[in-house]
């Protein structure tokens, strides 16, 4: 959270849109609290100028399954205002054991 400025966070496959620090850090908590169990390995990196694309790869306990997904970060200058993600809902209901995120 420390590194936004403007906190954003859009997840776009399912249309939620967390705007604000309260909103965005509540979102992550969530998130954490439902699935722990996941982690994440950075698979790529991209730069543009005004912001920057990661390319992610989430893993199960053991490894299998995995989920590739993107995030893109926005930069206004020197600030991050928005984090961007992009994954398949039918990947990630697989993943997680049928919630769909």
């Amino acid at each position: 959270m420390a590194t936004f400025t403007r906190p954003r966070y859009e997840i776009v496959p399912t249309g939620a849109v967390h705007d604000g620090d309260s909103k965005v850090r509540a979102m992550l908590q969530k998130q954490w609290a439902e699935l722990p169990h996941l982690t994440y390995a950075v698979e790529g990196i991209f730069h543009a100028p005004d912001g920057l694309a990661v390319e992610t790869r989430t893993l199960m306990p053991g490894g299998s399954p995995t989920m590739l997904s993107v995030n893109v970060f926005r930069f206004e200058g020197a600030d991050l205002v928005l984090e961007r993600c992009y994954f398949d809902r039918q990947s990630f209901a697989e993943l997680v054991g049928g919630r769909s995120g």
